[in-house]
């Protein structure tokens, strides 16, 4: 009897679960039909495509970059209100944070910070206290990298290396802001205060471009190509350091990376980066770029910024739709090139935050 109860006791939980997850898709396919936004049948469309190209715990796509697919689904689950993936994040939680070194840290401590965003933003629709002491925990580690007596300051690329990268701080910078608003502790507020004000005066940003270059040089001068990603992960601590400090330089100086990028990193009238398809992790980049320029534009009401990134949506759904594999691709401005989880997610980016501009 106690064995047949333990049996029935699973049978129940098992479903109740499913019947949760229907309920909770069900729930977003009713917001999704109802609403008269132009954008909100291409993001459900492709919120499904990103879960079925899921292979195993992770996507089919390089380790940092399964961390912004995985803030790509969260966001759009913090948009639609759906719930339906929440079960399903659980998964790469328990099963990946045993790959590498544990707790999702490798030597890159660019690829630490998309993973603490990843959680920090996942903390956020769940509020299961498991994702913000894992985002701690990374960022914690990441102070390791801090060069308090280098000879230019400021975050490692990569543990036992030299050099500094713009997307290491720009990640760095960000999660010890969110991490701050987040716990109200000042460990993070003077870590944020601290990394910030030495981007700010660094060369990482490039005042004859009004740009953020990859990284500096071996005498700290700004060097490298200004991919997009750089630009955003710019963007949005730049923004959270205004909101913070009560300080309008931080803003101007986002403003000014924002309209130099909007004009200068462009193809065919979309946004793009150089070599973005063949880098290997180029295809990647613009996904958080758009992220923080919609935020920008929800700080600012700046039609500048609006009118961007529905001009980027609307190329995305002319030029780079491919309804055999119901994906979106890497080259916004068209043609289709290749069914890739990471590319998608960029442009999926896109897509929710025309979105959100129109609701």
């Amino acid at each position: 009897m106690t064995k047949q109860l333990s049996i029935v006791k699973s049978l129940t939980h098992h479903f109740r679960f499913h019947i949760t997850v229907m309920l909770n898709l069900l729930l977003s396919l009713s917001v999704i039909i109802q609403s008269n936004n132009k954008y909100s049948e291409w993001i459900h469309l492709g919120f499904n495509s990103t879960m079925n190209m899921k292979v195993d715990k992770l996507w089919p796509c390089g380790w940092w970059m399964s961390a912004n697919v995985i803030t790509q689904v969260v966001r759009y689950e913090a948009l639609t209100g759906d719930r339906s993936a929440v079960p399903v994040l659980s998964e790469p939680f328990e099963a990946a944070k045993n790959d590498y070194e544990g707790d999702f840290i490798n030597e890159f401590y660019d690829d630490n910070g998309w993973w603490g965003h990843a959680w920090y933003e996942t903390f956020l629709i769940t509020g299961d206290k498991k994702y913000l002491n894992m985002s701690k925990s990374i960022f914690n580690q990441m102070t390791s990298g801090w060069q308090e007596d280098g000879k230019c300051g400021g975050l490692l690329w990569k543990r036992g290396a030299t050099y500094i990268s713009a997307i290491s701080n720009g990640l760095f910078n960000l999660l010890g802001a969110r991490l701050y608003e987040a716990t109200g502790d000042e460990f993070y507020g003077k870590w944020f205060k601290k990394s910030i004000n030495w981007w700010f005066e660094s060369e990482m940003y490039d005042e004859s471009q009004e740009m953020v270059r990859d990284g500096l040089n071996d005498e700290c001068g700004g060097t490298g190509t200004t991919y997009t990603y750089n630009q955003g992960m710019a963007i949005g601590p730049l923004i959270e350091a205004y909101k913070i400090f009560d300080d309008k330089k931080y803003l101007d100086r986002a403003e000014k990376i924002a309209q130099s990028s909007m004009i200068n990193l462009i193809k065919d009238g979309a946004l793009s980066d150089h070599n973005e398809a063949e880098s290997g992790d180029g295809v990647a980049f613009k996904g958080p770029y758009i992220r923080h320029l919609g935020t920008l534009y929800r700080i600012t009401g700046k039609h500048i910024y609006r009118d961007f990134i529905i001009k980027n949506a609307d190329l995305i759904l002319e030029k780079d739709y491919d309804s055999e594999t119901q994906s979106f691709g890497v080259h916004w401005y068209g043609p289709f090139l290749r069914k890739d989880s990471s590319a998608h997610a960029c442009a999926m980016e896109c897509l929710q935050e025309a979105y959100s501009i129109l609701e």
